[in-house]
């Protein structure tokens, strides 16, 4: 594959106040299979994009910030035949196998945002967003037929998706004080032509299996309409005198829902949990003649069991939950008359080595193990990193 990517921004005279941009984006795209096996055709992509910008502040409390984006996409995908072998060839008919189909595509679609932040006073900020987003569907998306490898999966594109379209509003209530620091950002949005994967069955409710030889069930991509809602907390408690240490407490969820749903279907696919992070952080400016930023941490790390999931077709399972430990410290070392001569860190996740699968591991869902005994793939145990940068 080869991609270009160019970009062009042109910022114009401040007027009045306003802070004004313009500019240009996309990229050029060739694909072409030279493997033995064959997941997405060869294809050839075109993306461009203008778009324009706004901001502006108001007696140094309220600023307003608004931008539109226009974009196009074209797809030239080939053809690819197969013969009896699973050579390509230009023949079709006499029991050769048309692989890919050519199509073309173009889309064009429209996206916007427009946001209110507001200073209320030194401590707190107030913002508002409302936003509208556009996304063409990916090659993979439209045209794979074939085992991807990573996943375990059969997958199917379907050349009749349309782009998704959403619609988001967020808020966000910022607190930052001499001793503590708290963030909640809650979003909603609103998406139609959703894709996603889902798992085809018969009529008997067995999957489908396209590929004896290579067995892995069908999953083909289709669309919903769906509604994402979700929030992040953040709370940094920093207290006098202590000011080197920090009570960090963070909580992210998102619940992803269809429009008219079944209760076996009403939950998308592949929502991460809830999830709750406390950590404890020492920040040392300096320790001894040596030693400068040091910093000492341990953390925990809770994923909320994970129950409102795609059921349907036995596409997915639930997931428990689960806690990882980890830790870390690292600091700036003096040498050679410069005070960060050496930087280094390390960093020790799941330290208890607990046997766990994440909610968006796909290779949850591989074959049985016979080594372990367990259906899929687990994530990673134990892991301990280090990092050094020199500056010479």
């Amino acid at each position: 594959m080869n991609t270009i990517n160019y970009n062009l921004r042109y910022h114009l005279p401040e007027t009045k106040g306003w802070e004004r941009s313009i500019g240009l984006g996309g990229m050029l795209q060739n694909n072409k299979n030279k493997g033995l096996e064959f997941l997405i055709p060869a294809y050839s992509l075109f993306d461009v994009g203008g778009f324009v910008f706004g901001q502006k502040t108001f007696q140094d409390k309220l600023t307003f910030a608004t931008g539109f984006r226009i974009d196009k996409r074209q797809i030239n995908s080939k053809q690819l035949i197969l013969d009896e072998l699973g050579q390509s060839t230009d023949i079709e008919g006499q029991g050769n196998e048309i692989k890919f189909r050519a199509f073309k595509k173009t889309y064009t679609g429209f996206s916007g945002s427009a946001g209110l932040s507001y200073q209320a006073n030194t401590y707190t900020t107030l913002k508002l967003n409302l936003s509208s987003g556009f996304r063409s569907p990916t090659i993979a998306e439209l045209a794979s037929n074939g085992r991807h490898e990573g996943t375990f999966r059969y997958e199917i594109g379907s050349t009749i998706l349309k782009p998704e379209l959403s619609k988001q509003i967020d808020i966000a209530y910022l607190l930052n004080t001499d001793h503590v620091t708290f963030e909640v950002t809650p979003f909603s949005n609103f998406i139609s032509n959703y894709i996603y994967a889902e798992k085809l069955i018969d009529d008997k409710g067995n999957e489908i299996i396209p590929d004896i030889n290579d067995p892995a069930p069908a999953f083909q991509f289709t669309q919903t309409n769906a509604t994402l809602l979700g929030a992040e907390f953040y709370l940094d408690i920093h207290p006098h005198p202590l000011d080197w240490l920090h009570i960090e407490n963070s909580f992210s969820f998102v619940q992803g829902q269809q429009s008219k749903a079944s209760d076996s279907t009403k939950f998308l696919p592949f929502m991460p949990a809830p999830k709750y992070r406390a950590e404890l952080k020492a920040d040392f400016k300096k320790v001894g003649n040596q030693l400068s930023k040091a910093y000492l941490r341990f953390y925990v790390d809770y994923f909320f069991k994970q129950d409102r999931y795609f059921s349907a077709y036995q596409t997915e399972t639930a997931t428990p939950a689960y806690t990882l430990l980890g830790a870390g410290m690292g600091a700036n070392l003096k040498a050679f008359g410069k005070k960060d001569f050496m930087s280094i860190s390390i960093n020790a996740e799941n330290l208890t080595n607990l046997a766990y699968q994440d909610h968006l591991n796909r290779l949850k869902y591989a074959p049985l193990n016979r080594a372990t005994g367990r259906n899929g793939i687990y994530n990673m145990g134990r892991n301990i990193s280090t990092k050094l940068i020199v500056n010479l």
